[in-house]
């Protein structure tokens, strides 16, 4: 497939339809100070719009500490509260903030989806891409 004579995909023409959307200065200082100085931008159906970054070690084992012993699901527990921390800015509410309790009450996709994101841009790799990734020497 030839991409000759096309224009390169900008997200920015994206954010362009959105009210209140970041700007490109806003999104580069958010990168300045994310793990990997990735941020990535993910249009749910176009008028769902998430900004997410990776999470950190430290960041993680805070997450974990939170968890009440006994939860019933401590794994979707961290994912909610990992997802908390990791959308920079959405247009959902009007805080621009993503709360866990937001995530429960949404379509029943929508955690799993972004925490797919989010584990990508904190290097979580499954183990079948990992050995795709990795060679003997």
């Amino acid at each position: 497939m030839s991409t000759e004579g096309q224009e390169p995909f900008d997200p920015m023409k994206i954010l362009a339809d959105i009210p209140n959307a970041p700007t490109k200065a806003h999104i580069d200082s958010w990168k300045a100070q994310v793990p990997n100085g990735i941020i990535r931008v993910f249009p749910a159906s176009g008028k769902r719009v998430f900004f997410l970054r990776g999470i950190t070690g430290l960041e993680m084992r805070k997450m974990q500490e939170k968890i009440l012993p006994g939860a019933p699901n401590p794994e979707q527990e961290f994912q909610l509260l990992a997802l908390e921390a990791a959308c920079v800015w959405t247009n959902l509410t009007a805080d621009h903030k993503l709360t866990a309790e937001y995530l429960r009450t949404a379509t029943a996709g929508l955690p799993f989806t972004l925490w797919a994101i989010v584990e990508s841009l904190s290097d979580f790799i499954p183990p079948q891409q990992l050995y795709e990734m990795t060679f003997d020497l």
